[in-house]
């Protein structure tokens, strides 16, 4: 039987809480699980782990280096990871995007009870799309999920689950 892999996408190496979760699990791994942490950025220039890669993307919202994260996303859940795992908004807003292989899942974990998109009505729509491309979202809290589903309704419901420090 072949070991879960799962694909993690974060902003950048400098990060504290989801990010420095992330790069811990990474580094401490598991014998069930293989892990590869991909980062946009290594803003500190941290060494990194042979399961870890950096896009090194110059801007989060220049359309070539988007283009540039997009592809590296893509080959690895196209060719090695049956799970594409993002974190924080601009993987949210990128690994949604991205088509990946049939059978491939993706999971995004939501860290934060209130940010600042949920200021703008807009926004409500926008990112009612954007959560419905993932098969799975992990709340780190009973507050995360409820402040979720708040916000975008309540057929979050099915896909959304209570994970306790979702990152792990």
């Amino acid at each position: 039987m072949s070991r879960l892999s799962v694909l993690l996408v974060v902003t950048d190496t400098a990060g504290g809480g989801a990010e420095l979760i992330v790069s811990q699990l990474a580094l401490r791994g598991s014998n069930d699980v293989r892990y590869r942490v991909v980062y946009l950025r290594n803003s500190v220039c941290r060494t990194l782990a042979p399961n870890e890669v950096c896009i090194n993307m110059r801007s989060l919202i220049n359309p070539i280096s988007l283009i540039k994260a997009a592809i590296t996303i893509r080959r690895y859940t196209y060719t090695e990871y049956s799970i594409l795992h993002a974190h924080l908004v601009h993987p949210l807003y990128l690994c949604a995007l991205l088509p990946v292989r049939k059978g491939t899942l993706k999971v995004f974990t939501e860290h934060n009870t209130w940010n600042r998109r949920r200021n703008c009505g807009i926004m409500r729509l926008v990112e009612r799309f954007i959560y419905s491309r993932y098969h799975k979202i992990a709340c780190i809290s009973p507050a995360v999920q409820n402040a979720l589903i708040e916000w975008l309704g309540p057929k979050l419901r099915a896909t959304s689950r209570v994970v306790e420090n979702g990152a792990r």
